[in-house]
Formats: C-alpha cells, structure tokens, sequence
C-alpha cells in the first residue's frame, strides 16, 4: 500500500474463498488469506485471582532489571531457550510475605533480583516467558499510574494504564535457584564497572573466537584482564586498579557474558566474589539500590594454563 498512496479509490474486500482482492483503476491484486478470523486466539479469562499490586515506577524497575538484557545477545543474557528445561526459558516470580524475587538464568548464568519493598499475602510463583517480558519492558516506559498482576496456574494478565497484557505462564516447577549461589567466597575484589567494561571490550578482541575465553587475574591492587588466540597468534592484556588485598588469583570467564552482567548493573562500582578458579564467581554492585539486593553469578571457563 505504499506505491498506492497517491491513488484516490482503492476497493478491497474478502471473497467467500478466503481470498482478499484490491482493486484500483484497471489493476487487480489477490492474495490467499491464510487465517480465518475465527481462528484468532481468544484471551482465556482467568480462574482464580491472585493481585499483585505496586507503583509503576517500582515495577518498571523490577521487571526491567531482569528483562533489559535479554535481546543483548542472541542466546539472551539470562533466561535459557532449551527445549529441553522449558522451566528455565522465561523469567520467575517467587512472591512471599517479606518480598518478591526475580530469577532468570540458563545454566551458565544467574540474575537474582530480590526486593523488600513489595510482597503479597500468601506466598505464590509463575514463571514469566521471555517475549511477554520483553513487551512489558517496551510499553512500561509509556505507561502512567500502577501495575496490576494477576495470574492463575495457567495465565497471567498484566494491567497499565493504558495497556493490558495476557499471556500463558510456562508450566512447571523452577529450580531451587539459591542452592547453586555461593555464600562462602573469601575472595572480595571490588573495581570500578566501567573501566572493567571498557577493558573487557578492548581485550575480547584478541580473544578466541571460539571461546571467548577472559582470562581475570587478581593481585594486590590490581586486576589484570587479558586474552589471547591461539590459532592467529595475537594476545591482548589490560591492568586496572582495584581495592583486593587477599593472594593472588586467575579464573576464567566468557566474556561477553561478562561485559553484559557488568551493562546491566547501575552502581559506579562492582564487587566480584571469588573462591577458586573452578567455582562460580558473583558479581554485585558495590552500593544496592534502595530496598533492594542484585546478585549475578557467572560460571567460570577453563583455563589453559
């Protein structure tokens, strides 16, 4: 309909064949219309109602803290899309009395968002699939007033303002998410978040294509960044100061999944902490925001030396 924007009378209609026509002075176009609007999915109305009701400007920085960095990359930064552990392909609402918890992770990384300020009642869960969080990470920002959720075992429905989404939950039971983060890391570095990233970009240059490895080594004051490729015989290395005290130490990590944990915190300054090279590292910022406690984990990569 673009090349037809100067014509002055279009005449368009659906025949009884399911065939949509566009006719205009001595040209005809016909196509095949391949559903049925009867067919148009029918938004199932809820069974129980369970309200979960907050601030728009609190909820649209919960939820964006999990769903922001989702399309960073195309396997997504958090959330899995396995076939196989359909449970892991969508963000998860753990609700209690004294707060709510946002879990995303695809078994190499974590994203645990928990925060004091919103609770419900009773204690409840869903899992949240990936493309509904990414439509409420789109239409928050444009929406005024608060956001409703509510949500049965199937479905869930999301009121704004001036947008209302529907979407079925995915089913199933989520893993026990706080058994696999470290509470005992010994190691404690923390380093300005930007000069990290800025390095991490500049050295995942020369970095395997294949691996992505970053190699992450600590000393007194000091973090080492650097990478090397093997197969093209080129080698990167970058040192930026830090606050660490404790014995000297290498792990390493995929690091584009370094850099996008580091994008999607908002503190000047990130704690990661550490306890050998084979155990998972987790990644904080150095000051949380109010009411709330962000926690990342990122499962280390093997390194050659």
């Amino acid at each position: 309909l673009y090349y037809l924007q100067d014509v002055e009378s279009i005449d368009s209609y659906i025949t009884r064949h399911q065939h949509q026509s566009v006719k205009f002075a001595q040209i005809t176009y016909e196509r095949y219309c391949m559903i049925y609007a009867e067919a148009y999915t029918v938004i199932q109305p809820l069974v129980e109602e369970v309200v979960l009701s907050d601030t728009l400007q609190k909820r649209k920085e919960l939820i964006l803290t999990i769903t922001k960095y989702l399309p960073e990359a195309k396997a997504h930064f958090a959330a899995a899309d396995d076939e196989l552990r359909p449970q892991m392909n969508g963000v998860y609402f753990d609700m209690t009395q004294e707060s709510i918890t946002f879990v995303a992770s695809d078994g190499h990384k974590l994203v645990r968002n928990r925060v004091f300020s919103a609770h419900v009642d009773e204690p409840s869960a869903f899992i949240l699939p990936k493309k509904p969080a990414l439509l409420l990470k789109a239409v928050l920002p444009k929406a005024e007033g608060d956001a409703v959720v509510r949500f049965d075992d199937r479905n869930a429905e999301i009121q704004l303002t001036d947008y209302t989404i529907s979407c079925r939950l995915i089913e199933g039971r989520y893993p026990n998410y706080n058994s696999v983060i470290p509470t005992d890391n010994p190691f404690r570095v923390t380093a300005d978040r930007m000069a990290f990233i800025s390095a991490l970009r500049r050295v995942s240059v020369f970095a395997s294509q294949s691996s992505a490895l970053i190699k992450v080594h600590v000393d007194q004051g000091t973090l080492t960044v650097s990478a090397q490729d093997l197969d093209f015989s080129t080698s990167a290395e970058e040192h930026i100061m830090c606050d660490y005290d404790g014995t000297p130490m290498s792990i390493g990590f995929n690091g584009p999944f370094l850099i996008d944990v580091l994008n999607s915190i908002n503190s000047n300054d990130i704690i990661l902490e550490l306890a050998d090279p084979s155990r998972a590292g987790v990644i904080m910022p150095a000051e949380q925001e109010e009411s709330e406690d962000l926690i990342m984990l990122l499962m280390p990569m093997m390194l050659k030396d």
